[in-house]
């Protein structure tokens, strides 16, 4: 694991994984409220939050990542990139 995430990147990891985290909890709630239409609400709306968090923090790295080119989309070495719980808090 060798290459530094930027303190952008950084924060779009944490904020991808407390959606993900809230996602997990208000999916658990559903199963027992299923018409908890509130709720319901809730969900739907972190759903296009991550899908946006995801967007913006795939462009963060795309445009940070020099080792990763267009050609090398088929083996990009993503031993280069720190998991999530790599990069602290």
């Amino acid at each position: 694991m060798g290459k530094l995430l930027d303190q952008e990147s950084v924060h779009l990891m944490q904020e991808l994984q407390a959606i993900d985290f809230t996602m997990q909890e208000l999916s658990i709630y559903l199963q027992s409220h299923p018409n908890d239409s509130i709720v319901s609400l809730q969900y739907n709306e972190l759903a296009g939050e991550r899908r946006e968090s995801i967007r913006r923090l795939e462009a963060q790295m795309w445009m940070n990542s020099s080792y990763l080119t267009r050609d090398d989309q088929e083996n990009p070495e993503w031993d280069l990139v720190p998991m999530p719980w790599q990069i602290g808090s």
